[in-house]
Formats: structure tokens, C-alpha cells, sequence
């Protein structure tokens, strides 16, 4: 696939889960549990395959990890608080920030 059409379907996907997720019921604990108990069963099969840590930096790493779970977990408490009419401008003031974090650092995008 094109490096266009994964971008669509990456943005088809992220707009669809949480759309999904919310309609569960779950808390949001559960939830986030969910969601990564499940990334982590499709993901591995593949990761085991082609795993190699030689040349990364665990420490760096783990950091990005711990910014996704913390960012999840925000994502997922925003989610709970927010009135359905609410959603889609939240979703908004998320996507600007998000946006704007690799555009104001000093660090160069992947």
C-alpha cells in the first residue's frame, strides 16, 4: 500500500475506535486495558517475528510508550466526560494539539 492510503486508513481507523470504544460501556481503565490488551495480541506475532532491539534505545522507547498510555488514558477520560455533542470539537482541540507538539518541538519527526 501507498504511503496516502495508509495514511487514510490509520485516520479512518483512530476516528473509528474510539467512536466504538465509547459505545462499550466500559470505564475508563477498562477500556484502555481493552484497547491495548488487544493491540498487543494482533501486534506480536509480527513484532516476534522481526524482533530486534540491537541498535534502539530501550529508554527512549519506553518514554514514547508512556506518553501513549498517558495520552490514552487522557483520551479515554476526555471520551467519558463528553457529551455526545461534544465529541467531534474535542476530537478537534486534540488533533490541533497533537498537531502542534512535533511542529513547536525542537526534535525532528521520524
Amino acid at each position: 500500500m501507498t504511503p496516502f492510503t495508509n495514511a487514510v486508513l490509520a485516520g479512518i481507523f483512530f476516528g473509528l475506535w474510539p467512536l466504538i470504544m465509547n459505545r462499550s460501556g466500559l470505564n475508563l481503565i477498562t477500556s484502555s486495558a481493552v484497547f491495548y490488551s488487544v493491540g498487543l495480541l494482533v501486534v506480536m506475532p509480527f513484532a516476534l517475528r522481526g524482533a530486534s532491539f540491537a541498535g534502539g534505545n530501550g529508554t527512549v522507547a519506553a518514554a514514547a510508550g508512556l506518553a501513549g498510555v498517558l495520552g490514552l488514558l487522557a483520551f479515554n477520560a476526555m471520551l467519558a466526560k463528553t457529551a455526545p455533542q461534544q465529541a467531534a470539537m474535542m476530537f478537534m482541540v486534540m488533533i490541533v494539539v497533537q498537531i502542534a507538539v512535533p511542529a513547536l518541538s525542537r526534535t525532528p519527526a521520524l
